[in-house]
C-alpha cells in the first residue's frame, strides 16, 4: 500500500518580503518552492497543517519571502488517531504499517507530544512508528524527542530509549544538552529527571557537560 502523501496545495498567509506593498501573491500554482525555512504546527489557522515560511520563485523568476500553511490531509490525521490504545489492536496495527511511510516532513506530528492530532492515548505507538521509520531519518525531529523526557511515566518513552541507542553519541549530545538546559532554565525538575534517566540508560552521563550534568541531578533532587 503506497504512503499516505500529502496532496494539498500551500495556501498562502502573508507575503513577508519581495513584493512591496501588496498582501497578497501570485496563485501557489505558479510558485516553484526554492528553499524551506522550517515549520511549526499550525493550530492557529483553519484546521491542522504546517505552517512555513519559504523563499517561492514567481512570474518571471521574481522571489518572494512568504508564510505558506498547508493544510493535513484526512488520510494522515485519521491513521494517527488510529494509533490510539483503546482502539481495536488490528486497527492500531493497520495505522502503524502505514505511517511508517509518512514523509519525512510529517514525522514530526508523530513526535511532538500534546497537540490535537497525537494526544496521549496515541504516545506509545507513536514510538513504536518512530522507531520503525528509525535513525537517521527521525534526526530533524530530535528537540521534540527530548521533550519526550519531561516525564519518563509518559507512554513511549522506553521506546524512544531504544531508538536512540541507535544514534551517535556525538550527534545526540547537543540535543540533550540543549533540553538540559530548558529543563533548568524552567526549573523543571521532572524533565531534569527524565535527562538524567535517559543519560544513564544510554551510558552517556559522562559524556556531556559535567557542570550541566550536575545542575541537572541537583534539580532533579529538588
Amino acid at each position: 500500500m503506497s504512503a499516505p502523501h500529502i496532496r494539498e496545495q500551500y495556501i498562502c498567509i502573508k507575503v513577508l518580503e519581495g513584493l512591496s506593498g501588496e498582501s497578497s501573491a501570485p496563485h501557489s500554482s505558479h510558485w516553484e518552492r526554492s528553499s524551506t525555512k522550517g515549520y511549526s504546527y499550525g493550530a492557529q489557522f483553519e484546521g491542522a497543517g504546517m505552517a512555513e515560511t519559504v523563499m517561492c520563485k514567481g512570474n518571471f523568476g521574481v522571489e518572494y519571502k512568504v508564510l505558506l500553511f498547508r493544510r493535513l490531509n484526512m488520510m494522515i490525521k485519521e491513521l494517527i488517531a488510529d494509533l490510539d490504545w483503546g482502539k481495536p489492536r488490528e486497527i492500531q496495527e493497520n495505522a502503524i504499517r502505514r505511517l511508517e511511510e509518512i514523509d519525512d516532513e510529517d514525522i514530526v506530528l508523530l513526535a511532538k507530544q500534546s497537540n490535537d492530532i497525537c494526544h496521549k492515548g496515541c504516545w506509545q505507538n507513536a514510538a513504536v512508528v518512530l522507531k520503525l521509520i528509525g535513525y537517521p531519518r527521525i534526526k530533524p525531529v530530535l528537540p521534540y524527542i527530548m521533550q519526550w523526557f519531561q516525564d519518563i511515566n509518559w507512554p513511549g518513552v522506553y521506546t524512544i530509549i531504544e531508538i536512540l541507542r541507535d544514534a551517535e553519541p556525538l550527534e545526540l549530545i547537543p540535543y540533550i544538552e540543549e533540553a538540559s538546559k530548558r529543563a533548568i532554565i524552567d526549573k523543571d525538575g521532572l524533565w531534569a529527571l527524565g535527562i538524567v534517566f535517559l543519560l544513564e540508560k544510554l551510558e552517556l552521563n559522562h559524556r556531556i557537560n559535567s557542570d550541566l550534568y550536575n545542575q541537572l541531578v541537583c534539580l532533579s533532587n529538588e
